[in-house]
């Protein structure tokens, strides 16, 4: 493990010769660790940095042709669809965790 620590240590120092690099990768580490220790999957993460600058991207252009604000996501029908199967796979995860939580605070009341 040392020697793997040395050569990340190396290789971000040598990408752009700045120590800023060497701090940025150790803090990428420690959010690596924490997320490994809390069950959260490293490719979502993964996925969200690389993919994050082009949906930013995309929904600036679309909202600089639309001219009309967010109506332009939900007016067609496909953009609707797709617009609403993305709020939901975020929401879905977060109302089914606050069920389940306060179905576990009724049961210990209960008990």
């Amino acid at each position: 493990m040392p020697l793997i620590i040395v050569f990340c240590v190396t290789g971000a120092y040598a990408a752009n010769n700045r120590v800023w690099d060497v701090g940025l990768m150790l803090v990428f580490g420690v959010l690596g660790y924490v997320m490994k220790k809390l069950d959260y999957s490293p490719a979502a993460l993964t996925l969200a940095l690389v993919l994050g600058p082009l949906a930013e991207r995309a929904l600036r252009q679309s909202l600089i042709i639309s001219d009309t604000g967010l109506g332009i996501f939900f007016l067609r029908p496909i953009s609707a669809i797709l617009t609403s199967a993305a709020i939901l796979a975020v929401a879905v995860p977060a109302v089914r965790t606050a069920w389940r939580a306060a179905a576990r605070a009724r049961r210990s009341a209960l008990a």
